[in-house]
């Protein structure tokens, strides 16, 4: 697309990616023509707070988009595209795991804009700072896909389908089962008393310190000394197997990466 020329999209869905994007998208200029979803509720009060036209019903979608983006969970895709109305439009979704094929019954120019980050509605964030991952096989939406990542953030960069899984699969790891464990803590904190904020800044050092360095050389704590004298009574401690097998299996992870690191 044409460096001077703008982009028109229909967004489809009303979560937590679409809170985002939309209000990215109109951040930077993007001409977000319509908003689609099913909760009428969600969306009457996004098209409201976006100032957009809205619907509920498919066979109403404005013909005029450039792409149709779609933010819906995964396992909305296979129904929608069964009813979708238009074919041969640049059509993408967002999803980490969803295979890039998923509208090829509809269009050859399908792909995806993958944003790499958690999002909360009602959280704002510098989108301009969120990775955008391009995945497509068709040059046509690449372009159209690469302009909107453009205006969108400034990082941006192309990706293949497996590579999109797999940095989808290391983010679950990085984000979902950490913030799992920062709730752990926080029960395992609350047993004695003891207040959630004390665990804030140690969180925040952690956080702070990776930013600049590879997280294994910032390794600190009983398991990347082997001190098997605090890692025993640290597993005594705990009344619940489940937490006591899981402090072994992270401690036993964290000694294996030191021992491959040596």
């Amino acid at each position: 697309m044409q460096k001077n020329k703008n982009c028109n999209v229909v967004l489809l869905g009303t979560g937590n990616v679409a809170w985002h994007l939309g209000h990215a998208m109109l951040k930077s200029q993007i001409s977000l023509i319509q908003v689609y979803g099913r909760n009428k509720t969600q969306l009457t009060a996004l098209a409201n707070e976006w100032h957009v036209p809205f619907t509920d019903n498919l066979n109403c979608l404005s013909p005029e988009a450039d792409i149709y983006l779609f933010a819906l969970k995964d396992g909305a895709y296979q129904e929608i595209c069964s009813v979708f109305p238009f074919r041969n439009a640049c059509m993408a979704h967002t999803s980490g795991n969803v295979d890039n094929s998923v509208f090829q019954s509809l269009t050859r120019h399908g792909g995806v804009i993958y944003p790499f980050q958690t999002f909360t509605k009602g959280f704002p964030l510098a989108f301009h700072e969120v990775p955008l991952c391009i995945d497509t096989n068709d040059p046509e939406c690449e372009e159209k896909l690469l302009f909107l990542a453009g205006k969108l953030s400034r990082i941006f960069c192309k990706i293949s389908s497996i590579q999109r899984k797999q940095l989808h699969l290391s983010g679950v790891f990085a984000c979902n089962f950490t913030n799992a464990l920062y709730t752990l803590a926080q029960k395992i904190a609350e047993e004695k008393e003891l207040d959630f904020n004390l665990l804030r800044p140690l969180i925040a050092e952690t956080a702070r310190k990776v930013q600049t360095h590879f997280p294994e050389e910032m390794q600190t704590g009983p398991a990347i000394r082997n001190d098997t004298g605090i890692i025993n009574n640290h597993i005594e401690l705990l009344k619940d197997p489940q937490l006591k097998e899981l402090y072994h299996i992270l401690t036993e992870c964290i000694i294996k990466n030191a021992k491959n690191k040596s």
